[in-house]
């Protein structure tokens, strides 16, 4: 995956913050592109298994539903390194 692809089919729905659309991909991956600029990828995050469902934005968090069974927060806003760390919930299957 380089700065312009992602890893494979997106069937989610996007959201954009302010200056970034983020969308989940089949890869596993939540993906956040700037609208500025290039278009390039300038957030990843793994998930365990493909993210189909869309992401919803509350505020500065992301909340990403997993087909691994989790429920993800993330901040929107990237964080400066070692400052902050995702929160993943549970779930019954």
């Amino acid at each position: 995956v380089d700065g312009r692809t992602v890893g494979d089919a997106i069937h989610s729905t996007p959201v954009m913050s302010s200056n970034t659309v983020y969308f989940g991909c089949n890869d596993g991956t939540v993906y956040g592109v700037e609208r500025a600029g290039k278009m390039e990828v300038s957030r990843r995050f793994k998930t365990g298994a493909p993210v189909t469902a869309g992401v919803l934005l509350e505020g500065d968090v992301l909340y990403i539903c997993s087909q691994d069974y989790f429920v993800y927060a993330i901040p929107a806003i990237q964080p400066q390194a070692g400052k902050s760390s995702p929160s993943k919930g549970t779930s019954k299957r």
